[in-house]
């Protein structure tokens, strides 16, 4: 008589480090100009001894203003430390915006920023200067603060010979003890889709799955060895005419309560059988019923009455930022990615996404274009440490990629698509970074969809 396997869910060490992330009181009657102050003051003197280290400390650092008082002499070679503007005349404009309500002049509709016309300019907290030489300002965002290598030239330009970004510190990984450990990324489940037939019923299928009730036993021992499961943000809906009427709350219909009320019931059912098998971190996305500025907070434990009740149901923040089995996890919905995507001329999003690492910030655009808290003590956005893993949800598509630091480090770069889209979820190896799509896929008839 044979016996079957019973196979137990691996467990893996867990730290929450998004505390940075949490909003604990906000003060809307000062103006966002504190947040870039405050980033180019964290950033100033980190960049100092990155710039003294790749260029020589014979060569001056010297404060904006000392270009114009002619403390450099002319044609020397100096460093400027300060914030990136990129100028462009299709950005998105406030006083634009006031005239197209009053149809004072008809606007057309863009999602699209950048132009040939775009130019950047170097700013600190008393003066700003246009730059021009080998940076460009195509594949470069408002908010990234870096020092410049060049001269001035007495016209109001400076000409870059060369330019760093702040460098975020290395980390040192320690591998996890045998069998391999692996994290599941999900984004764009949009459980409460009422167009979603497929997809909802291939998300249930990966909830089988991970519970051990699907697939081959090499399946479900593989999925034993999945320690935590991430969703990404828009778990409840994945578009702006699902949620409340493009968030326009003081008219929002009966018929969108409704349908808020039952994808919300939907979704904590579907939690509240998915916790009770592995820990789950529940990320709130841009079309999520949540706050819309970042960081977002996270979900009320209300709107989730029974998965809440386990202690295995993680509601955190968006960006979010965990260390599981020694592996730094860092992610956000996407927001930032697609606010950057729609500025500058980088048509792949991962390269956006390596940008990021590079740049030493995971939100540059905020508050510019991206919209987000008031947050004048500090920059939550500013990268101290580099991740292992670093991840954008709701993607267009799956890209992936593992790339190496001028330090050394290997980070795996993700961008997750929507599974409503797709229906593709990430696994990844936490051992070895290695990337594995799950694909769950499945053709229906339109009837049994529509149904």
């Amino acid at each position: 008589m044979s016996t079957e396997k019973v196979l137990h869910r691996d467990t893996c060490e867990y730290k929450n480090l998004s505390e940075k992330f949490t909003i604990s009181s906000t003060d809307y009657s000062r103006q966002f100009a504190p947040m870039y102050m405050v980033r180019l003051k964290t950033l100033r003197q980190p960049l100092k001894e990155l710039a003294r280290k790749k260029w020589g400390s014979d060569i001056p650092i010297i404060e904006l203003y000392q270009l114009q008082e002619g403390e450099v002499e002319e044609a020397r070679k100096c460093v400027i430390i300060g914030t990136l503007y990129k100028q462009q005349t299709l950005k998105p404009n406030i006083l634009k915006e006031i005239s197209e309500e009053y149809q004072l002049e008809l606007q057309p509709t863009l999602t699209y920023f950048a132009d040939e016309s775009d130019s950047l300019v170097l700013e600190d907290e008393l003066q700003r200067i246009t730059l021009s030489g080998v940076i460009d300002a195509h594949k470069m965002v408002t908010g990234i603060v870096l020092a410049a290598l060049g001269m001035d030239d007495k016209q109001g330009t400076f000409t870059v010979e060369d330019y760093c970004f702040h460098v975020p510190k290395e980390r040192v990984y320690k591998p996890i003890a045998s069998p391999d450990k692996y994290v599941l990324v999900v984004s764009g489940l949009s459980i409460g889709n009422s167009t979603s037939g497929s997809s909802s019923m291939c998300a249930e299928i990966m909830l089988e799955l991970l519970r051990g009730q699907a697939g081959s036993p090499e399946d479900q021992e593989r999925m034993s060895h999945v320690v935590r499961a991430i969703f990404a943000g828009n778990s409840m809906q994945d578009n702006s005419q699902a949620n409340m009427q493009s968030r326009k709350l003081r008219n929002v219909q009966v018929e969108t309560q409704d349908s808020l009320i039952s994808s919300t019931l939907r979704l904590d059912d579907y939690f509240a059988e998915l916790v009770t098998s592995i820990d789950v971190d529940i990320m709130p996305g841009e079309f999520d019923p949540c706050s819309h500025m970042l960081p977002q907070q996270p979900f009320h434990p209300c709107l989730f009455p029974k998965a809440s009740l386990y202690n295995t149901m993680h509601l955190v923040t968006n960006p979010y930022k965990c260390e599981i089995g020694n592996r730094l996890i860092l992610g956000t919905s996407g927001q930032p990615i697609s606010d950057m995507h729609s500025l500058s001329t980088v048509a792949c999003r991962l390269e956006l996404l390596e940008n990021c690492v590079r740049w030493g910030h995971v939100a540059p655009t905020a508050p510019d274009t991206l919209h987000s808290y008031p947050c004048f003590e500090n920059d939550p956005f500013i990268m101290e440490h580099c991740p292992d893993i670093f991840f954008a949800g709701n993607q267009p598509e799956l890209k992936t990629k593992v790339i190496t630091t001028d330090g050394g480090q290997k980070v795996r770069l993700i961008c997750l698509p929507s599974f409503a889209e797709t229906q593709t979820a990430v696994l990844v190896n936490l051992n070895t970074l290695d990337c594995h799509p799950l694909s769950f896929s499945i053709n229906l008839p339109s009837s049994v969809v529509e149904r």
